[in-house]
């Protein structure tokens, strides 16, 4: 993620909601301020998975061995206010996963 972007959060989901652009984002700030909805990784198991790595790669396993990291639990998060404000409707959610923000 872009940290100069994510700073823009904002004014990107002002400017999305203003031309009634449904957007995906991958980070909850962007759905915050206006984005439809977005698949969130969990940053706690993003952050485990990454210090998992760098232990085996200490205890000396090559880091093409180990692999790439994956993202098992990522939530879906909807913002109710753009839903509502580009007159659009979910008809059911069958996730888990599933938040809805203001």
């Amino acid at each position: 993620m872009d940290s100069y972007l994510l700073s823009r959060a904002e004014q990107i989901g002002q400017l999305l909601l203003a031309e009634k652009i449904p957007a995906l984002a991958a980070h909850q700030d962007y759905i915050r301020h206006g984005a439809l909805l977005g698949l969130v990784p969990d940053y706690r198991e993003m952050g485990t998975n990454a210090a998992s790595i760098i232990i085996q790669h200490q205890q000396g396993t090559d880091f093409d061995a180990i692999g790439s990291m994956q993202i098992k639990n990522p939530r879906v998060i909807i913002n109710q206010q753009t839903l509502e404000r580009l007159d659009l409707k979910i008809t059911e959610v069958n996730a888990g996963n599933v938040q809805a923000v203001q």
